[in-house]
């Protein structure tokens, strides 16, 4: 390459030399290229999986696996600056939705050895069982301000994107339960349970007889009876 700084020395030789010079930075951009495609295939596949983003969402990780070139890694790019904004917008929900994710699996577990009824109704004392009934107890506590501090941060972030906040492909405020929701339909159980109560004593005392007046009639008449 010193000859370049001669331009007296331009031949073919030159030229050639040139030539395999060109080859060999080409062929190191492409293998440059290759390799930050592959990091940035992993490094978007990690974000991915923090965002709880379904793999059937990752096609630009799936697409084009054996083809390297500059717009391939130029949109990894732009679809890792991107992931890495939403994912520092929501970092408070997901450290919450994972939480709440790991204590309702645990629950679900505790639900089915606490369905042993034989268990259950043993005289014996069981300390297995009495351990994971305070555990089961501890969640049922923890569960529901989880969820409410959840709840009120979803609602936040999606009022301030104006877009829904999705986990594992699926809305996540519509998997948490709204004890705003919770509290009426308790209250209209509530009113129903005593709507029918009431319904029930009206019933039942106009079907039932008054024993006490039935009882002071018999009396009179016999009376009258025997005055007669």
């Amino acid at each position: 390459l010193n000859s370049l700084e001669q331009p007296k020395l331009y031949n073919k030789k030159t030229v050639k030399l040139l030539e395999n010079e060109l080859n060999r930075l080409k062929l190191q951009v492409s293998e440059n290229i290759k390799t930050l495609i592959v990091e940035s295939k992993n490094q978007l596949t990690n974000l991915y999986n923090e965002l709880h983003i379904p793999e059937s969402e990752w096609c630009l990780i799936q697409q084009d696996e054996d083809i390297f070139n500059e717009d391939i890694l130029t949109n990894l790019k732009t679809e890792i600056e991107m992931n890495i904004k939403i994912l520092n917008s929501s970092r408070t929900i997901l450290d919450l939705a994972n939480k709440r994710k790991v204590l309702c699996q645990k629950k679900a577990e505790l639900d089915v050895v606490m369905a042993d009824k034989n268990k259950l109704l043993s005289r014996a004392f069981d300390p297995f069982m009495f351990t994971n009934m305070n555990e089961r107890n501890s969640i049922a506590k923890k569960l529901p301000k989880i969820e409410a501090e959840l709840r009120k941060q979803i609602i936040c972030w999606e009022n301030n994107y104006n877009k829904h906040f999705l986990y594992d492909g699926t809305r996540l405020l519509t998997t948490i339960p709204d004890p705003n929701a919770r509290r009426e339909r308790s209250f209209f159980r509530d009113s129903l349970s005593n709507h029918q109560n009431n319904l029930s004593t009206k019933e039942n005392n106009f079907l039932v007889p008054n024993v006490r007046k039935m009882s002071l009639s018999g009396n009179n008449n016999n009376n009258n009876n025997n005055n007669n």
